[in-house]
Formats: structure tokens, C-alpha cells, sequence
């Protein structure tokens, strides 16, 4: 049932792309913070095709490390750690449901305030794109589970959202993104969707 589309990037695009953003982060913005990103990742397939199915979203964790740089109105920010993508599927009456592992990069993201007081309650705007690998899957059906061999995915990530931040250290936000690559099927347009609630504690 799962036909994986695998996707390589190659080491010299990643590690010049981390460069860049390093570079750019460095020359455009004087205060830089560290901090701690979990929440909650809201994911689902965005298909035209389901075969009669029913197709619903599945909750998993997601925690990252994030780096931030901020000038008075935009920041710049990149992530690095984990999420549980997937989604649940009932067809025929019997539901199934795919868990995926991943490992979430985000290197080019934008954040953006009309305020400049980043120490007070105030709200931002932000996007990111980044790169998404699979580490495990599972499937889960009525008659058991099985490794669904996920671990030969690539995804490319995009998110739109905002947020508050709440003085120097924390910030909540919502952000809606998903793939921009077929992820099942090589016949149908499978993508991955997900909304992603996050609190992050800067140090």
C-alpha cells in the first residue's frame, strides 16, 4: 500500500544553504539567543485521491533546538530536532494508522513585529522553509503493526504562523506548513499537512 518516492539532497547544497543562514543571521542582526522549542504537530495527508477512505489527522510530539537572531523589527531563527508526523485512515471500517519519526531542519526562518521592543508582550509574524528526514514509520492496522519502511523519505517543509512573545524568554505560536513533495505514491498527489502548536523557552 505504501509506495515511497525517496528524495536526496546532496551534502554540498546542505552545508552551503547552513552557511548562508548562518552568514546572513550574523551581518543582519546584533542579539542573539539560544532556547528550547516543544509542542504539539497536528499532521495529516493532503491526497485528491483516498479510495473511499476517510483520512484524519494524528497528534504527535514535536521538540526542537532553536537559534535566534533579532534585529528591532524582524528576527531570524533555525530549528533543529524532532517531530512525529503521520495521519489515521479508516476504510471499510477498520482503521489504521501511520506514525512517522523524523528529523526536522529549518534553516531559513523569518520572523517579523511592528513592534521593536522584543522584551514585552507583543506579536510576530513568521515563516520558515527547511528539510525533513524520515528515522522510523509504523502502521498500525486491526490485524497488527509493521515498520512501514518511512525511513527512506525526504521532505521539503514550508510554514506560515504567528505567535506572542511573552518578555525575553518565551513565546507561543501556531503555524500551519506542510510538503511540497509527494510523499506516497508516485501515481497520486500525496502531500504531507500539519498545524503546529509551540512554546519556546529562550535562555
Amino acid at each position: 500500500m505504501w509506495r515511497i518516492k525517496l528524495q536526496v539532497l546532496s551534502t554540498k547544497k546542505i552545508l552551503s544553504t547552513l552557511v548562508l543562514s548562518l552568514l546572513i543571521s550574523c551581518l543582519a542582526f546584533s542579539q542573539n539567543e539560544h532556547g528550547i522549542k516543544v509542542g504539539a504537530n497536528f499532521a495529516t495527508i493532503k491526497t485528491n485521491e483516498n479510495y473511499g477512505s476517510d483520512i484524519s489527522t494524528l497528534l504527535g510530539p514535536a521538540i526542537y533546538y532553536e537559534f535566534r537572531s533579532l534585529g528591532d523589527h524582524w528576527g531570524y531563527f533555525m530549528d533543529l530536532g524532532y517531530s512525529q508526523s503521520g495521519f489515521k485512515e479508516v476504510y471499510q471500517g477498520n482503521q489504521s494508522t501511520l506514525k512517522v519519526g523524523n528529523i526536522d531542519w529549518i534553516p531559513i526562518g523569518i520572523q517579523y513585529s511592528f513592534l521593536t521592543d522584543w522584551s514585552k508582550i507583543r506579536p510576530i509574524l513568521q515563516a520558515s522553509l527547511g528539510g525533513r528526514a524520515s528515522v522510523h514509520g509504523t502502521v498500525v492496522t486491526p490485524y497488527g503493526s509493521h515498520a512501514s519502511g518511512m525511513d527512506e523519505f525526504f521532505d521539503v517543509l514550508w510554514s506560515l504562523g504567528g505567535g506572542i512573545t511573552s518578555g525575553k524568554h518565551m513565546m507561543i505560536n501556531l503555524s500551519y506548513g506542510g510538503g511540497l513533495l509527494k510523499v506516497i505514491s508516485s501515481d497520486e498527489d500525496w502531500k504531507n499537512k500539519q498545524y503546529q502548536l509551540e512554546f519556546t523557552y529562550f535562555f
